[in-house]
């Protein structure tokens, strides 16, 4: 309950004042960044937006970057759209991108697709048609689940409250792979910019290494932005085309 008073006054306001608000707070430095730990508060899911783990980790010049893209952002945000919507959109794009990455892996690997129907228009329409808070209830997580798919596969499917967690097997990999990571991180082309402190990455990095609680979703993000800047050409000559202008009829 303390977490949704405190979570009331961000739902209050519209996205484009909340975005506003989250670029003055970026640049506004460390002292003044809220840091979260692992999990998420109620005060956070009810918010519109906010900064993580990974702020911390920007240089001055990279939070006014950041800043920058969010002041403009906010301009052009629709004021009508309410969190719980925003979220859902977000939510539902994030899993669809991750459907695609993967389709498109299976395909050149194995010539097979993956199928997602619970990606399908009708599907995701029907759900969204439904209130957010008719979609679960406190001790019942599976209500639409269960209504569609009783009878059609097996019922401790439909009942079971936990998932198989994998953190263990990450900190195996993180532990397993840090040189290399850490590498990626030491040579790190944000650094380079002036927008990354690369020792402070670097000190999450050894942490979550160690077992010990740490931003893993940051970390990943970071990691993957840095392996895909390194595979991007950086010589303008190799993606500006050079075209002659066209030439035209003059008339007497």
């Amino acid at each position: 309950m303390a977490g949704a008073r405190a979570g009331r006054p961000h739902a209050a306001h519209h996205l484009p004042p909340g975005l506003a608000a989250l670029a003055d707070t970026l640049n506004a430095g460390d002292d003044h960044t809220a840091q979260s730990g692992p999990g998420t508060s109620a005060a956070q899911m009810l918010a519109w937006c906010g900064s993580g783990t990974a702020t911390a980790w920007l240089t001055r010049a990279g939070r006014a970057a950041v800043a920058d893209l969010v002041t403009a952002r906010a301009q052009t945000a629709p004021p009508g759209t309410t969190p719980g919507a925003l979220h859902e959109r977000l939510a539902l794009e994030l899993m669809g991108d991750g459907h695609a990455t993967f389709d498109q892996i299976s395909r050149r690997q194995w010539g097979l697709p993956v199928h997602a129907p619970l990606l399908d228009n009708l599907v995701v329409d029907a759900c969204h048609a439904i209130p957010g808070y008719a979609r679960t209830q406190p001790g019942d997580f599976k209500p639409l689940a269960r209504a569609a798919f009783t009878g059609h596969v097996p019922d401790y499917l439909l009942h079971r409250r936990t998932k198989t967690a994998f953190t263990s097997s990450l900190f195996a990999g993180l532990r397993a792979n840090a040189p290399a990571l850490r590498r990626i991180l030491a040579h790190s082309l944000l650094a380079r910019a002036g927008l990354l402190d690369a020792t402070r990455a670097l000190a999450s990095l050894d942490s979550a290494a160690r077992g010990e609680g740490a931003p893993l979703a940051a970390l990943h993000a970071l990691i993957v932005t840095e392996l895909w800047l390194a595979t991007l050409p950086i010589d303008r000559s190799t993606w500006w085309e050079q075209t002659t202008a066209p030439a035209q009829e003059v008339t007497p």
